[in-house]
Order: structure tokens, then sequence, then C-alpha cells
């Protein structure tokens, strides 16, 4: 599964002295702040570099999300397919719409790929941090995200993963420990949020 793929060395470059509160006083407005998402659509540019290949492989197509039950991920360009993520695992679909066996998807390890990517899709960070060290710097406008695996079985794939953007996740960056990465851009158009609860008196 290439989608995610199967991420340190710049955690090394952090200062030292970064204020560890402050980074969970931010992971907290932004977890605060994806929790009013009831939806959202948007499209995505993805590029694949794999080590062994001199020239990156590059995909385009949308994605759609529903709070707490799906993400859609549809490609588009250059083989039709699409991936549909549930936090209980994940199913494929073929360009004629046949889905593949959904024992292959356990095997990959689908139920924790969905969930972590249904994360970041979503900015659903009490997620994500089940299986990652998060560290958040800059503002609720414009802010970056590190992932560093927790368990040795996860980082034995994923040595790093990075996060930014402002209102919605905007670039995603994979490192992989086999030396491949993974580069997605997100444009995000089209959003509604949970209706704002009445005060009570």
């Amino acid at each position: 599964m290439r989608l995610l793929g199967s991420l340190v060395l710049l955690l090394a470059l952090l200062p030292a002295f970064m204020p560890v509160q402050a980074s969970e006083d931010l992971l907290a407005q932004l977890s605060a702040r994806s929790q009013a998402i009831q939806s959202l659509q948007g499209q995505f540019a993805q590029q694949k570099t794999i080590a062994v290949l001199p020239v990156p492989l590059s995909s385009s197509g949308q994605f759609s999300f529903v709070q707490g039950k799906e993400v859609i991920w549809e490609t588009l360009v250059p083989v039709q397919s699409r991936l549909q993520l549930t936090p209980g695992g994940i199913s494929f679909a073929d360009a004629n719409g046949e889905q593949q066996n959904p024992a292959q998807a356990q095997q990959a390890g689908a139920e924790i790929i969905a969930k972590i990517f249904m994360g970041v899709i979503a900015g659903e960070l009490d997620s994500l941090q089940d299986y990652f060290t998060l560290t958040a710097t800059g503002s609720t406008g414009d802010w970056q995200i590190q992932l560093v695996p927790r368990s040795p079985n996860l980082a034995a794939y994923i040595t790093r993963i990075d996060l930014s953007g402002g209102e919605f996740t905007e670039h995603l960056n994979i490192a992989e420990a086999n030396g491949d990465k993974t580069s997605i851009v997100f444009t995000t158009n089209k959003v509604v949020r949970h209706p704002a609860q009445p005060v009570k008196p």
C-alpha cells in the first residue's frame, strides 16, 4: 500500500529549549478546532519518491471526510482507484469498482493506517497520539507538527511524519525507513462545521 507507505534526523535540529507546554497548548487548540468539523472535501496532489527509482511517481485526485465515520480517497490520475477508510479498517476498489480482498487489507495493517490517515486529514490529534509522539510549533493560523513513532514496530516502516497548515492540513510529508518519501499537498474547498451549541443561561 503506497498511499502512506511502509519518519528523526531533523528532530535533532529542533531547539532543545523549545517549551513543552507551548507545544501541548497548541496541540490542544488545534484538536479542539478539528472537533468542530463535521465534514470536508478537497483535492490532493501526491509525489512518491522511491529510493530505487530516478523519477518520483505523481498522482492526484480528490478526498472527502465525515467526522468519526470515513475518509474517501479517490485517485483520478494516472490510474483511477478508490479507498474508503473507516475507524475499523480500509477497503480498496479499482477503476471498475471491484473490491480487493479485505483480508489483504488487514494484513497490511489497515486498521492502524486508517486511523492514522483519518487523524491526518481531519486533524484528529488524539488518535494520532496513540501511535506517535507529537511536537507542535507555530500558531493556529500557521502550524507545523512532527510525528515520531512510539513503537519499534511502526518505526520499522515510518521514521517521521511532518504536517503543516493553517485552518486545515495543507502539507503532509512522510519519510519511510526504507528511504522512500511521500509528499502530499491538500486543497480543501468545502467544509461543514457542527452548529454552535447555544450558551446555557
